[in-house]
């Protein structure tokens, strides 16, 4: 049993226009072309698809059936060559994103409805890794841009466009002792529990030379960030991801002499990137953010915990 795409959309276009002719108008086909693909859909599937008795065809139980899956198969089928379009160069099928998750979520979701109006066809993978990570990932063409906070320097070989500064900030819970402090010394800090990302040593993952004693550790700046929130302890964290709760008093800052730290955001890619149209866009917007554009954005919590 067979049937082509040409017989599914005079089949499509018949249902929709009410009409063979209106279909033939629709497809720019002769009235009799679009009759004999509907008859020939007919004989190869077994069934009547329309009742012709009256001045227009009227679909039979079994072409009602039929016709969302006949619709379907037009859809898949339309998108299987924008894809194959896009395989010749026209435009990238797939792009990968990878960004740290010191990257200001709003960072990304600023641009991603535009991006999908203007590519809608194009697969887009985001992916969250640490700076080293997705050095890895963009050095090895695993991903095709990346955007980071490289706290350990600037990495050779790749091609990094400067975007805007993040700060850095100590904070803790209103509830914890530190709060009470107006100026808050190293010997406070080290009194008390850090919360700190995985592995956090020296002024590597965590941008400030005074730590804490004890730590408690996650591998996540969110996990990091509740803790606070949470008063289990103090952490330095980017000043974005902290700004509602300031607002709202689920966190307050500690006045540390030199503690607030800016550690820039770069954009990454390959040190000589061929980038189809769709990747070409999302750098130039990427690069075009500011900082005093994301503060007009809601950041979304991560965690929401009840009252």
């Amino acid at each position: 049993m067979r049937h082509t795409i040409d017989q599914l959309r005079a089949f499509v276009a018949a249902a929709e226009e009410g009409s063979f002719s209106g279909a033939a108008r629709r497809l720019g086909r002769a009235q009799s072309s679009v009759s004999q693909s509907v008859m020939n859909l007919e004989i190869d599937w077994g069934v009547d698809l329309f009742d012709r008795e009256g001045r227009f065809p009227v679909l039979t139980p079994q072409g009602e059936g039929l016709l969302k899956e006949a619709r379907l198969l037009l859809r898949r089928s339309e998108e299987l060559d924008r894809r194959a379009a896009a395989h010749a160069g026209e435009t990238e099928a797939r792009l990968t994103f990878v960004e740290d998750e010191l990257v200001p979520l709003p960072f990304v979701f600023a641009l991603l409805k535009d991006f999908e109006r203007r590519f809608p066809d194009v697969e887009l993978d985001i992916l969250f890794a640490s700076p080293q990570e997705a050095e890895r990932m963009i050095r090895s063409g695993r991903a095709d841009i990346g955007a980071t906070v490289f706290l350990d320097g600037e990495p050779e070989g790749l091609s990094l466009t400067r975007i805007m500064d993040m700060e850095f900030v100590h904070c803790c819970s209103p509830e914890h002792p530190l709060a009470a402090l107006r100026g808050v010394t190293r010997a406070d800090l080290e009194s008390h529990r850090q919360l700190v990302l995985s592995g956090s040593s020296g002024s590597g993952r965590i941008p400030s030379d005074a730590h804490g004693i004890l730590r408690w550790a996650s591998n996540s700046y969110y996990v990091v960030h509740q803790y606070a929130c949470e008063g289990h302890g103090w952490a330095v964290l980017p000043r974005f991801m902290v700004e509602q709760d300031l607002a709202a008093d689920r966190l307050r800052l500690l006045e540390v002499p030199g503690g607030t730290r800016r550690m820039p955001l770069h954009l990454a890619t390959r040190a000589e990137p061929t980038f189809g149209p769709a990747a070409d866009w999302l750098v130039r917007n990427l690069a075009s953010v500011r900082l005093e554009d994301l503060r007009r954005i809601p950041f979304p919590p991560m965690f929401m915990m009840p009252e």
